[in-house]
């Protein structure tokens, strides 16, 4: 009986000293701490390691580390995509492309002549007047010309006056080859306007005044020169045709009228500056 009693309690001792043992073994193993956040963070490139520290990524950062903890896989710095390349300047625009491509305006003075059946009643006279020029491609514009015709009256007497006055509006149409130093143009027209003429003969009382409507064809061409980037300036040749509606010519001293539709084939040399 007291041997049974004695190895139970050799039994009692030998668990616990097993169990203080074993919890002895398991209080002092060591427990993995992650690892900590670094103070200032880490530069790009560089990773924080468990000591609180910076390493470079790649290749990791040397031990000692614990057992029980692996250090973060290596980083790798991915380069971004390659940019765009840039897109091209645009092509320079020449001289020649500049004043083909922009509204132009300018004024016309020159001197034309009859040739039809008012030659022999006139002499050269003065033409004025303005024109606007349209691009619509670079080889062709349309063109709106004003012109205002000052007759030069021919063998008069002293006692005699004649003032004849044109205003014509036409259109056109200007084909435009471009060389070196400038632009050839060339194209027909046409238009309306009115014809007005006012006689005096200080010799006999009274005056003679008629209008009269008149219409127009005919062509224009010329040179015009570049002069900077955005102006031209040359010289324009126009043949034209008109016609008048119709005179009725009225005289204040007896009351007669007549009617009669003359024509006229001027030619005009002008020279213009358009900007």
């Amino acid at each position: 009986m007291a041997r049974h009693h004695l190895g139970l309690i050799i039994g009692v001792l030998v668990l616990g000293g097993s169990a203080a043992l074993g919890g002895g073994a398991i209080a002092q193993t060591p427990v993995p701490t992650p690892p900590p956040d670094c103070v200032p963070p880490c530069p790009y490139g560089y990773s924080c390691a468990w000591d609180g520290r910076c390493y470079v990524s790649n290749p990791p950062a040397a031990g000692p580390w614990p057992e029980s903890y692996f250090p973060p896989p290596p980083m790798y710095f991915v380069p971004p995509p390659p940019a765009a390349p840039p897109e091209p300047p645009p092509a320079p625009v020449s001289a020649s492309q500049e004043t083909k491509r922009h509204v132009a305006v300018g004024a016309l003075v020159g001197a034309y002549s009859d040739r039809g059946e008012a030659a022999s009643d006139y002499g050269p006279g003065v033409r004025a007047g303005g024109v606007v020029i349209i691009p619509i491609t670079d080889n062709f514009s349309v063109a709106a010309v004003l012109t205002t015709d000052f007759a030069n009256p021919r063998d008069l007497q002293s006692t005699q006056t004649l003032t004849r006055v044109t205003v014509l509006t036409a259109a056109a149409a200007m084909f435009r080859v471009p060389f070196a130093a400038g632009e050839l143009v060339a194209g027909p027209k046409a238009g309306i306007g009115v014809d007005w003429v006012r006689y005096q003969d200080t010799a006999v009382p009274g005056w003679v005044n008629y209008s009269a409507q008149a219409w127009t064809v005919g062509a224009t061409g010329g040179v015009l020169f570049r002069v900077g980037a955005r102006y031209l300036a040359g010289a324009l040749v126009s043949f034209d045709y008109w016609k008048n509606s119709g005179y009725l010519v009225c005289e204040t001293l007896n009351g007669d009228c007549q009617h009669f539709a003359p024509a006229s084939k001027p030619v005009s040399l002008v020279a213009t500056f358009l900007f």
